[in-house]
């Protein structure tokens, strides 16, 4: 199964593909357009609870699935730190379980300081 990160990214490449190609545009301006675009996205998600994109719509911030997410995330930390501790690990596998624990911690971290700023508290 393929992480939610991984499915994004694939949506951001045919996004770019095809609107390069319905504007004649090359696409890494595009990419450059869009890049710049979601960016301006993402921190207006982190004073906002709702964002809306011309001809996409309104997107909303769930509290419940922030909730859920900050558990998902919480799981997958433990999972990887259990791994960890497996001492016949190769070193291979190993610095892969440290670099995707480091990005869930620093995700968590995003989510946390979000559920504080929407003022969210989870209740499990």
């Amino acid at each position: 199964m393929e992480s939610e990160f991984v499915r994004a990214d694939k949506i951001r490449k045919v996004l770019i593909t095809k609107t390069a190609i319905k504007t004649l545009k090359p696409e890494q301006l595009v990419e450059k357009v869009i890049n710049f675009q979601f960016k301006d996205l993402l921190e207006a998600t982190k004073t906002n609870n709702s964002v809306e994109i011309s001809w996409f719509g309104k997107f909303l911030l769930s509290p419940t699935k922030l909730i859920n997410k900050i558990g998902e995330i919480e799981s997958l930390i433990n999972k990887l730190t259990l791994k960890l501790e497996d001492t016949e690990l190769s070193e291979t596998k190993r610095i892969g379980l440290q670099s995707r624990l480091k990005y869930a911690e620093d995700y968590l971290i995003e989510l946390k300081e979000r559920q504080n700023e929407s003022g969210l508290e989870r209740t499990s």
